[in-house]
């Protein structure tokens, strides 16, 4: 294809000088800030994408003998879910757990993922749910008790490149909450984007 010669050349702006004659209008020089390379983390860029989902529970009642269960059910897709896991929970505490690959017997309620850019009409391929019932737990992949003495404490979702799991493929993963005493106010949230 030969070049287009007329698309090339540069144009040129004159300003009359209003005796006749005409000088060149000087290009402006665009500032530091307009030539400034913008960067953004992948994870936010996933939220511009309409890649990036939250799903979260809250539970104001949750008692020794049933300890609150959030499922992730990554899709059997090429998708992959980059996930990072958050809770929170009253002062007297509890243990928290997360296994892959629990046997569900009964699935509870779903939960519906909230796509983070509010402006997407995504949808997440990851499924979400609350309050199954279990045969087996699965493999333990992390655990940690928090509480006793003060007001609210948190685990997981620090600084993400330290806590993010990519999902296995069809692969469930179960946050699990036991409280140490009845009566214990707990909150669980996945955020994940989907690559």
């Amino acid at each position: 294809m030969p070049l287009n010669q007329a698309a090339l050349t540069p144009v040129l702006q004159y300003t009359d000088n209003g005796d006749g004659t005409y000088a060149p209008v000087p290009t402006p020089t665009p500032s530091a800030v307009e030539t400034a390379t913008v960067t953004i983390e992948w994870e936010h860029n996933e939220i511009h994408e309409g890649d990036a989902y939250s799903a979260q529970i809250y539970d104001a009642d949750t008692d020794i003998a049933t300890p609150k269960t959030f499922r992730v059910q990554a899709p059997n897709t090429t998708k992959r879910l980059h996930c990072v896991w958050s809770m929170s929970c009253g002062a007297s505490g509890g243990l928290w757990e997360l296994y892959e690959g629990p046997t569900v017997n009964a699935a509870g309620s779903a939960v519906t993922p909230v796509n983070r850019s509010r402006n997407s009409t995504n949808t997440a391929t990851g499924a979400v749910f609350q309050d199954d019932t279990y045969s087996a737990l699965g493999t333990l992949i992390w655990a940690e008790f928090v509480g006793a003495n003060g007001a609210v404490f948190k685990a997981g979702g620090n600084a993400r490149s330290d806590s993010e799991f990519i999902l296995k493929q069809n692969t469930a993963y179960l946050m699990r909450f036991t409280a140490t005493v009845d009566n214990t106010i707990c909150t669980i949230r996945a955020d994940w984007y989907e690559v």
